[in-house]
C-alpha cells in the first residue's frame, strides 16, 4: 500500500502545479491538470493541440513528427525528473514530473524561455491585478503575440481606476461607473488614450465600447485599450507600481500612530 504525502507534501505539490500551470499558459499553451491522488507527488500536465510545434531546446523551426524528443534532452540537461510523451490520436503533449521540486524547476525554464511580449504581459497582468482591476472571471484579459502585448478590454469601473493610478484623478471623479451614458464612455475612451498613450510612449488605441440596448443587461460599458510594445507594456506597469507605492500607507507613521 503506498504510503500517504505529508499534507505539508501535498500542498507544495498542488502548489508547484499551479505555478507550472500558470507558466505554461502565459506561455501560450492550452494547459489541462491531472489531479494526484494523497499518495502520488507527481504532477502531469497536457498541452493540448500542439500539433508539430517543437517545444523548448534547440529548433530550426520546423514542424517535427515528435515534439517530445527536444523536450525530453532539455529536461533531462537540465536536471529535471520527468516523463514526456506525444499522443498521436490528439496532438497533445503528456508531461510527468516525478515531484514538485522538478515542476518547480521546470516552470523556472519555462519562465526563463518567455519571449519580451509574454514576459511583459505576465507582468502587467499581475500589475493589474495587485492594483485591483482585475478579478479571475470578468477582469482584464491581457494577451501576447507576434512582438506586441494586447491590453484588452476594462470593465468602465476598472477604466476609470486606471485613469486614476496614471494620474487622471481628478478628471476621473467627474464620472460614475454606473451612471455613464454612451457619450460619456466616449469622453473617457479618448482621455484615457492621451494619458495611456504618453505613460506608454507610443501610441496606444483605447476605444469605447458602451453597452446597447439589447446587451444593456447583461454587461457593463467596456472601454478597448489596443496593442502596445513590450517595453511600453513595462513602463505602464512601472507606472501603475508606482502609484500604488505612493498610494500605500507609510509604515513608519502607522506604527508611530
Amino acid at each position: 500500500m503506498a504510503l500517504l504525502l505529508t499534507q505539508e507534501e501535498q500542498d507544495r505539490r498542488d502548489q508547484a502545479r499551479r505555478s507550472l500551470y500558470k507558466a505554461l499558459r502565459d506561455a501560450g499553451h492550452h494547459v489541462v491538470l491531472k489531479d494526484s491522488s494523497a499518495s502520488d507527488p507527481s504532477i502531469t500536465v497536457t498541452l493540448v493541440s500542439l500539433g508539430g510545434r517543437t517545444l523548448w531546446g534547440p529548433s530550426n523551426g520546423l514542424p517535427t513528427q515528435d515534439p517530445a524528443a527536444p523536450l525530453r534532452r532539455y529536461l533531462d540537461e537540465h536536471h529535471v525528473n520527468a516523463r514526456a510523451a506525444m499522443d498521436g490520436d490528439t496532438s497533445s503533449l503528456h508531461i510527468t514530473l516525478a515531484g514538485a521540486a522538478d515542476a518547480e524547476r521546470l516552470t523556472d525554464l519555462v519562465l526563463q524561455s518567455l519571449p519580451p511580449e509574454r514576459r511583459a504581459a505576465r507582468r502587467l497582468t499581475q500589475t493589474f491585478f495587485n492594483a485591483g482591476l482585475a478579478r479571475p472571471v470578468d477582469g482584464v484579459s491581457i494577451t501576447a503575440g507576434n512582438g506586441r502585448v494586447n491590453i484588452g478590454d476594462l470593465y468602465i469601473t476598472y477604466a476609470l481606476q486606471l485613469w486614476a493610478l496614471l494620474g487622471g484623478g481628478e478628471a476621473a471623479k467627474h464620472y460614475s461607473p454606473h451612471e455613464v451614458d454612451w457619450r460619456q464612455v466616449e469622453e473617457i475612451a479618448e482621455q484615457m488614450e492621451a494619458v495611456v498613450s504618453t505613460v506608454c510612449g507610443e501610441q496606444v488605441s483605447v476605444e469605447p465600447d458602451p453597452v446597447c440596448s439589447s446587451c444593456a443587461g447583461s454587461r457593463d460599458d467596456q472601454i478597448a485599450l489596443g496593442q502596445v510594445s513590450p517595453d511600453g507594456a513595462d513602463r505602464l506597469a512601472d507606472a501603475i507600481e508606482t502609484a500604488l507605492r505612493r498610494a500605500a500607507p507609510d509604515p513608519a507613521s502607522a506604527e508611530t500612530n
